[in-house]
């Protein structure tokens, strides 16, 4: 069965795309705007640095940097219900998979309430989420283009799917430049997730050609870059922009195809 492609994210995809930020926020007219991150990416200094923006823009923001690795359940239902009591209009992501993950399950979860696990599965919620804009720091989530949260139940000891049509993100900023303070490591990690991504897209059964075309430019990126930016990451701007781009363009493959084997097996191992 083939799906038809749909991309609602507007994708803003350059080397230095994170200066128009505060331009594309203020098109929201937000009230208060809730910046969720962790404190891995806090220490680098970018959340700092967008605060400072916004705030030069007379946008107001708060800050959540709690999420943890493979983001749990409960802690959207933290984050969602802080929002909702402080009166955000718009929730910015930035951070890696986990981060974009939680912020775009609380995006949900503020305007719809109760628990996230409780919309496991696909448009289970009933309310618009709302605004919802991601900005990836690593170069193999591909989650600022679509429309599924990955969360861990604990108490389930299971990774949960949670989806729907109106939960891709509003606007995807995709930086190369917020790599550059990336480990080396971190980058090899990344980058092979991104390929896995782009390798179930081009072979699960729910492919079509625009997903199969943007896998395969996304495999051929990664093949030919990715040793060269986990070696030098901060002083390779080509390698450095071939992989981030790999990364969503592996993102838009399998955000309108599906993964496959690795993911679902992946995820059964991760949720104990």
């Amino acid at each position: 069965m083939i799906r038809p492609f749909r991309v609602p994210t507007r994708v803003l995809l350059a080397p230095g795309a994170l200066v128009r930020l505060p331009e594309i926020v203020a098109g929201y007219q937000p009230g208060r705007v809730l910046m969720v991150t962790d404190s891995g990416i806090e220490e680098t200094g970018i959340p700092e640095r967008v605060w400072q923006a916004l705030a030069e823009n007379e946008i107001e923001a708060i800050t959540f940097d709690d999420v943890e690795p493979n983001p749990r359940a409960s802690t959207v239902d933290r984050l969602a219900d802080w929002g909702r009591e402080e009166g955000v209009s718009l929730v910015l992501g930035i951070g890696g998979g986990s981060v974009l993950d939680a912020a775009k399950a609380a995006a949900m979860v503020i305007t719809n309430g109760g628990a996230a696990a409780s919309y496991e599965g696909r448009d289970r919620y009933t309310e618009k989420p709302l605004p919802f804009l991601a900005v990836p720091t690593t170069c193999g989530t591909g989650s600022e283009v679509t429309w599924v949260s990955v969360l861990t139940v604990e108490e389930r000891h299971a990774k949960i799917s949670v989806k729907g049509e109106t939960m891709f993100p509003d606007w995807a900023i995709v930086d190369a430049d917020l790599l550059r303070t990336l480990p080396g490591r971190l980058v090899a990690w990344t980058g092979a997730d991104a390929l896995t991504h782009a390798l179930e897209a081009a072979t699960c059964r729910l492919a079509n050609p625009v997903s199969d075309a943007l896998a395969e430019k996304a495999i051929s990126l990664l093949l030919k870059y990715l040793r060269r930016a986990a070696a030098d990451i901060a002083g390779d701007a080509e390698a450095r922009e071939a992989v981030m781009r790999a990364s969503t363009l592996a993102g838009l493959a399998f955000g309108n195809a599906d993964v496959a084997a690795v993911h679902c097996l992946s995820e059964t191992l991760g949720g104990r």
